[in-house]
């Protein structure tokens, strides 16, 4: 009996996913849940565009190269398109977590650049219900807030899960069935791999005294998710909207949020964390009471209340921000002075700055240029600023003109605005000939800060346009 495909077309309905003018690229590792998905989709829609995408690790030597001829051979023989890369050598190491980590992230990467590339609408991913269990229970143990439970969601952004109502077993059976193969990764049995042990060892051994275990788990991501789907209507009644940012980044009324159940915020976090974090959850011990701490003390001053493996949460000018892990470009710091010119356009890890000499817009007063520096864009009086600016990494002795007659040091400026630690390193200053004009942040554009000296006045005629235009710094990792 075929139990695969009407799961599969009662999941798209469910969805309200219609492929008649739409492509999917379907990730394709050569294992039986990943094959079964391939197969069964080319199965369900002859007329759709269907790709075949397999992203080799480099771990196993041959045996990654003969799952990649594997799903080549069996793309081919269903008619469809076989697109596949290898990570760079060396690129995947370290601990066993670590290394699953980054394997994930370079693996989504291909598949979303593939995806872009080829013009491919969806994604579609082989993640099993048995996959959804060990994902909650991993969540589990390793302390995940209430939204993360939901486990992996059926649907984010383009990609989609097919298989997630489908177990394992049925899977294989109904690939045997059909007279099809599939690849066994020997590395899924290395216990050194949390997942692996997940799967081999403690959900055996627990469902020895509880057999019902795994509906009973899915039942329970079932009912988180239906937690996290009322979360925005909650949000709404008390006014918090969530406003996206340059990076990617977020940011929320912190008003809002300390006169809201706290409760409620947390999860509002929680679930933001759990959609960027590389593991899908984190911990809640540390950002998460101390979270709670300033929203009990209505906290006012600034300050980096979380900064991991899940991004980066700090307090800003009465705006909580959230920013996606894994800005490493961030990290460097500038060397080297960087003139500014008319024109200029000057290159560095995290992006770019573009400076222009333009007129002074008539009309726009103090509220376009504040709209205008939330944004990354700062305008600075042409006519008093210094001969031959550049652009150069933070001294210890730099201070900014704050006011008529009074200086602050930068080192101040940016503890006292909540910029991370790692972060400073890739912070700039706009330098004249005495001195300090000007601060940028690159990870946080918002945070840029003009000197008193140089802003622009009534009589302003000719200004000095700085854009910091950021590469996107966070990827969402998928669980």
């Amino acid at each position: 009996m075929d139990v695969i495909v009407p799961k599969i077309d009662a999941f798209m309905r469910r969805q309200g996913l219609v492929f008649d003018e739409q492509s999917l690229l379907v990730a394709c590792s050569g294992g039986a849940d990943s094959v079964a998905l391939l197969v069964a989709l080319a199965r369900m829609y002859p007329g759709v565009r269907i790709g075949c995408a397999h992203f080799e690790h480099g771990l196993r030597g041959d045996a990654s190269l003969a799952d990649m001829a594997f799903v080549r051979e069996t793309a081919g023989r269903l008619g469809i398109p076989f697109h596949t890369a290898s990570a760079e050598a060396g690129t995947i190491v370290g601990r066993a977590v670590n290394l699953e980590a980054e394997a994930r992230r370079q693996r989504y990467r291909f598949l979303e650049s593939t995806a872009e590339r080829e013009g491919y609408d969806w994604i579609a991913l082989g993640h099993t219900a048995d996959d959804q269990v060990e994902t909650v229970v991993y969540k589990i143990f390793r302390g995940a807030s209430l939204s993360a439970l939901a486990g992996m969601p059926a649907v984010r952004g383009r990609i989609i899960r097919p298989l997630i109502g489908c177990r394992r077993r049925e899977i294989e059976a109904w690939l045997t069935g059909l007279g099809y193969a599939w690849h066994e990764d020997a590395s899924n049995r290395d216990c050194r791999f949390r997942r692996n042990a997940l799967r081999q060892n403690i959900l055996p051994l627990i469902e020895q005294s509880f057999p019902d275990l795994r509906t009973r788990i899915l039942a329970l991501a079932g009912d988180a998710a239906s937690e996290n789907r009322d979360l925005p209507r909650l949000l709404k009644a008390f006014g918090i909207e969530t406003r996206e940012e340059p990076g990617p980044a977020v940011s929320w009324d912190w008003a809002r949020l300390v006169a809201a159940p706290h409760s409620l915020v947390l999860r509002l976090v929680a679930a933001r964390f759990s959609t960027q974090a590389d593991s899908g959850s984190l911990p809640r011990k540390g950002w998460y009471r101390a979270l709670e701490g300033w929203l009990e003390a209505d906290r006012r001053r600034g300050g980096t209340l979380y900064h991991g493996a899940a991004g980066i949460l700090a307090l800003h000018k009465g705006r909580l921000f959230c920013h996606p892990p894994r800005a490493t470009a961030y990290e460097s710091r500038v060397s080297g002075m960087h003139p500014v010119v008319d024109g200029g356009v000057l290159g560095f890890p995290w992006g770019e700055i573009r400076s222009d000499l333009v007129s002074v817009p008539a009309g726009m007063g103090r509220n376009f240029f504040q709209a205008q520096a939330a944004q990354g864009i700062f305008w600075i009086d042409a006519s008093v600023l210094l001969q031959s600016p550049v652009l150069r990494a933070v001294h210890a002795p730099d201070r900014l003109h704050v006011s008529a007659g009074s200086r602050q040091f930068v080192a101040d400026l940016l503890s006292g605005a909540g910029v991370p630690g790692p972060w400073r390193a890739s912070t700039l200053v706009l330098a004249g000939e005495t001195g300090c004009d000007a601060v940028f942040v690159p990870a946080l554009p918002h945070l840029g800060r003009i000197g008193a000296t140089v802003m622009l006045g009534a009589e302003s005629r000719q200004a000095l346009r700085l854009e910091v235009v950021q590469r996107r710094i966070g990827k969402t990792g998928e669980p």
